[in-house]
Protein backbone atom coordinates (compact mmCIF):
# COMPACT_ATOMS: atom_id res chain seq x y z
CA UNK A 1 0.00 0.00 0.00
CA UNK A 2 0.91 3.72 -0.90
CA UNK A 3 2.30 4.85 2.28
CA UNK A 4 1.00 8.64 1.88
CA UNK A 5 -2.27 6.52 1.13
CA UNK A 6 -1.91 4.62 4.52
CA UNK A 7 -1.38 7.48 6.26
CA UNK A 8 -4.11 9.45 5.22
CA UNK A 9 -6.33 6.74 5.67
CA UNK A 10 -5.24 6.45 9.36
CA UNK A 11 -5.77 10.30 9.83
CA UNK A 12 -9.44 10.04 8.12
CA UNK A 13 -10.17 6.68 10.82
CA UNK A 14 -9.11 8.71 13.60
CA UNK A 15 -11.16 12.24 12.26
CA UNK A 16 -14.41 10.32 11.99
CA UNK A 17 -13.48 7.90 14.92
CA UNK A 18 -13.36 11.49 17.19
CA UNK A 19 -10.06 9.42 18.81
CA UNK A 20 -6.98 8.35 18.67
CA UNK A 21 -5.01 5.87 20.47
CA UNK A 22 -1.66 6.03 21.35
CA UNK A 23 0.28 4.57 23.31
CA UNK A 24 -2.64 2.75 24.94
CA UNK A 25 -3.85 5.70 26.02
CA UNK A 26 -7.26 7.16 24.03
CA UNK A 27 -7.36 10.84 23.05
CA UNK A 28 -10.79 12.01 22.27
CA UNK A 29 -11.51 14.86 19.85
CA UNK A 30 -13.91 17.72 21.11
CA UNK A 31 -15.56 19.86 18.38
CA UNK A 32 -13.47 22.16 16.39
CA UNK A 33 -14.82 25.64 15.02
CA UNK A 34 -13.83 26.69 11.53
CA UNK A 35 -11.42 29.20 12.70
CA UNK A 36 -9.24 27.14 15.03
CA UNK A 37 -9.29 24.24 12.38
CA UNK A 38 -8.03 27.05 9.84
CA UNK A 39 -5.14 28.30 11.91
CA UNK A 40 -3.90 24.47 12.47
CA UNK A 41 -4.20 23.77 8.72
CA UNK A 42 -2.23 26.97 8.11
CA UNK A 43 0.63 26.13 10.35
CA UNK A 44 0.28 22.47 8.94
CA UNK A 45 0.90 23.50 5.64
CA UNK A 46 4.02 25.24 6.60
CA UNK A 47 5.54 22.94 8.49
CA UNK A 48 4.31 19.61 6.21
CA UNK A 49 7.55 19.26 4.24
CA UNK A 50 9.50 19.04 7.37
CA UNK A 51 7.47 16.21 9.02
CA UNK A 52 7.87 14.17 5.90
CA UNK A 53 11.60 14.71 6.26
CA UNK A 54 11.06 13.86 9.73
CA UNK A 55 12.64 17.47 11.08
CA UNK A 56 10.14 18.34 13.84
CA UNK A 57 12.51 20.86 15.02
CA UNK A 58 9.40 23.42 14.77
CA UNK A 59 8.23 22.07 18.14
CA UNK A 60 10.02 24.54 20.07
CA UNK A 61 8.63 27.89 18.14
CA UNK A 62 6.82 30.45 19.15
CA UNK A 63 4.12 29.98 16.66
CA UNK A 64 4.01 26.10 17.10
CA UNK A 65 3.11 26.86 20.58
CA UNK A 66 0.02 28.91 19.55
CA UNK A 67 -1.31 26.09 17.92
CA UNK A 68 -0.42 23.27 19.86
CA UNK A 69 -2.51 25.16 22.79
CA UNK A 70 -5.20 25.33 20.07
CA UNK A 71 -4.85 21.58 19.59
CA UNK A 72 -4.54 20.48 23.30
CA UNK A 73 -7.72 22.56 24.09
CA UNK A 74 -9.55 20.42 21.73
CA UNK A 75 -8.32 16.94 22.68
CA UNK A 76 -9.60 15.16 26.02
CA UNK A 77 -7.89 12.42 27.79
CA UNK A 78 -9.84 10.78 30.49
CA UNK A 79 -12.14 13.07 30.09
CA UNK A 80 -9.89 16.67 31.14
CA UNK A 81 -8.64 18.45 28.14
CA UNK A 82 -5.12 18.27 27.57
CA UNK A 83 -4.70 21.57 28.13
CA UNK A 84 -6.01 21.69 31.64
CA UNK A 85 -3.52 18.55 32.45
CA UNK A 86 0.05 19.91 33.60
CA UNK A 87 2.40 17.84 33.49
CA UNK A 88 1.04 15.41 31.04
CA UNK A 89 3.87 15.44 28.57
CA UNK A 90 6.29 15.55 31.72
CA UNK A 91 4.65 12.09 32.50
CA UNK A 92 4.20 10.73 28.38
CA UNK A 93 6.76 12.20 26.37
CA UNK A 94 6.88 9.10 24.44
CA UNK A 95 3.60 10.30 23.56
CA UNK A 96 4.13 13.45 22.23
CA UNK A 97 5.57 13.32 18.85
CA UNK A 98 3.06 11.27 17.39
CA UNK A 99 0.66 13.03 18.97
CA UNK A 100 1.75 16.50 17.50
CA UNK A 101 2.05 15.00 13.42
CA UNK A 102 -1.34 13.21 14.09
CA UNK A 103 -3.36 16.23 15.18
CA UNK A 104 -1.98 18.86 12.97
CA UNK A 105 -2.76 16.21 9.91
CA UNK A 106 -6.24 15.00 11.93
CA UNK A 107 -7.64 18.80 12.94
CA UNK A 108 -6.93 19.48 9.41
CA UNK A 109 -8.25 16.41 7.91
CA UNK A 110 -11.68 18.63 6.27
CA UNK A 111 -9.39 20.22 4.32
CA UNK A 112 -8.05 17.42 2.76
CA UNK A 113 -10.81 15.80 1.34
CA UNK A 114 -10.94 18.21 -1.68
CA UNK A 115 -7.96 16.71 -3.38
CA UNK A 116 -4.41 15.28 -2.74
CA UNK A 117 -2.36 17.44 -1.28
CA UNK A 118 0.67 15.64 -0.52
Amino acid sequence: MDTNKEVLDNIEQIYKDKEAEINGRIYKLTKVNHEKRKKIFAYMMKVQHQISAGDLSFIDSVEFKKVEDIICGLVLLDGVLLSKINDHWDNYPEDYLKFVTSMLMVFSFPFLQGGNLS
